[in-house]
């Protein structure tokens, strides 16, 4: 959009020039042609002609520049009459930029500016729902930079060596809230999210409940002190019945539940895989999506949403 306005800015400028040059002695080495054609006719034909090839010029760009996002890079396919390829490690993705203008915002494009250590920024531009395409993309890039992804066969105590991570979250308590010393709801609902936001995800992930944010082994006890029974047994009745009654039954196969003790403490490690459909989460009458983004899950708006499930469902 930005080199459209710009070439068509030159056009102008060029014609301008043209105008003026006409206008004076220059005249003469035209005159046979003036007086067959109009003067106005021929301006109006030159224009046309130097807007239609610029024209055709920026979207032969266009159209033949493609970015092709993949699991360890984005290459990159670019040229106006040869293509060129070239690749980018999403390992040296140092940040990802959205920008959009007044116009863009209106229409839902902006542009994307990767930040690559080392190299000069990679630039997209017009991209439909642009914060949703960013949101992706780094995801991809934590999955890349992420060499602990795929978990299924580690323990709590192997998966306590590493921090906190696109599929790795850490929760001190499943409902018991240590600063207020009493039940919390809100505690369940910040597990179920991130149960949520790993089923959504491309790779699915792994929740530590007994583990502080630092990585030190706080243990489930205090949760157990709030069932009716007081035990693995208990704990994993009520959680299951957590997520049957927020998230769904159906996604119950994609989740499985161990307990591990580590200091002599019980943990609670849950291996959520991801799922093949979308799934939401449903808490005090409203339903939300999540998704996972680097160390965090975060919830989508309803654009957001419909442009992920999309790109990752389709």
């Amino acid at each position: 959009m930005r080199r459209i306005i710009i070439f068509e800015l030159l056009v102008f400028l060029l014609m301008a020039m043209v105008v003026s040059l006409l206008s004076y002695d220059y005249v003469r080495y035209i005159k046979n042609i003036i007086t067959v054609v109009r003067f106005d006719v021929i301006e109006i034909v030159l224009i046309s002609i130097i807007q239609i090839v610029t024209n055709f010029i920026l979207f032969v760009q266009w159209n033949r520049e493609r970015f092709d996002v993949q699991s360890r890079e984005i290459v990159q396919t670019a040229g106006l009459f040869t293509l060129r390829r070239m690749s980018y490690s999403l390992k040296d993705v140092v940040s990802v930029e959205v920008s959009q203008n007044m116009l863009e915002r209106r229409l839902s494009f902006g542009t994307i500016r990767l930040v690559l250590n080392g190299q000069k920024p990679l630039t997209i531009s017009s991209i439909e729902h642009c914060e949703a395409v960013a949101g992706k993309l780094k995801l991809y890039i934590d999955r890349a930079k992420d060499v602990r992804v795929g978990y299924s066969s580690l323990s709590a105590k192997e998966l306590l060596t590493a921090a906190e991570s696109i599929s790795l979250e850490l929760k001190q308590t499943l409902r018991f809230n240590v600063k207020t010393n009493v039940v919390d709801k809100n505690m369940e609902k910040m597990v179920l999210k991130t149960i949520t936001g790993f089923l959504n995800a491309v790779s699915g992930g792994h929740l530590l409940i007994g583990v502080a944010d630092n990585g030190s082994i706080f243990g489930i006890h205090e949760d157990y002190k709030t069932l009716p029974r007081q035990d693995k047994d208990g704990f994993e009745k009520h959680l299951s019945q957590l997520i049957g009654s927020a998230i769904g039954t159906r996604y119950r196969n994609n989740i499985d539940i161990y307990f591990e003790s580590v200091e002599g403490k019980d943990i609670c490690l849950i291996k959520v895989r991801p799922s093949d459909e979308p799934a939401y989460l449903t808490w005090n009458n409203g339903e939300e999506f999540f998704v996972r983004a680097g160390n965090i899950t975060a919830p989508l708006t309803l654009s957001e949403t419909m442009s992920y499930i999309h790109s990752r469902w389709k």
